[in-house]
């Protein structure tokens, strides 16, 4: 009789504990997905464009190294933000603007905050030289999600 007291008593312990477990990790769970909307509401995605009739001096391979370099900075400073990718057209009967440089942001609060931060400004100073190239491009344009 004691033995199967004994039994219950643990089976019902283990599962009081099992559900105390589960409801921890639910709950940890909510305020990760409820951080993660927080971080949406209110902030619209942005993107940037830098548009190019043709970036000279470094292959299309070099720049796309840099890019990732930046952006595994930018991933430190603000995890939502993607950085910056290279472009280029498909088509070769478009004669302006052949290649771009997209910047993808999770909100103008997040483009501000990573180009003021010191560790974006240094890997900035790092790749100075393929940058000069890629800072001189022939429009620029900021978008918000409609």
């Amino acid at each position: 009789m004691i033995d199967r007291y004994c039994t219950l008593h643990l089976t019902l312990l283990s599962f009081f504990m099992g559900l105390t477990l589960f409801s921890c990790e639910a709950e940890s769970a909510h305020k990760d997905l409820n951080l993660a909307k927080e971080h949406q509401v209110g902030n619209k995605k942005v993107k940037s464009i830098l548009l190019y009739h043709e970036i000279g001096g470094f292959s299309n391979d070099s720049i796309s190294a840099v890019l990732d370099d930046i952006n595994s900075v930018i991933h430190t400073i603000d995890p939502h933000s993607n950085g910056y990718s290279l472009w280029q057209v498909q088509s070769d009967t478009i004669e302006n603007y052949t290649q771009f440089i997209e910047g993808d942001w999770a909100s103008q609060e997040s483009y501000d905050l990573i180009h003021a931060d010191s560790s974006f400004r240094a890997v900035l100073d790092k790749h100075l030289p393929v940058l000069n190239y890629t800072r001189s491009w022939d429009l620029y344009r900021r978008f918000e999600k409609f």
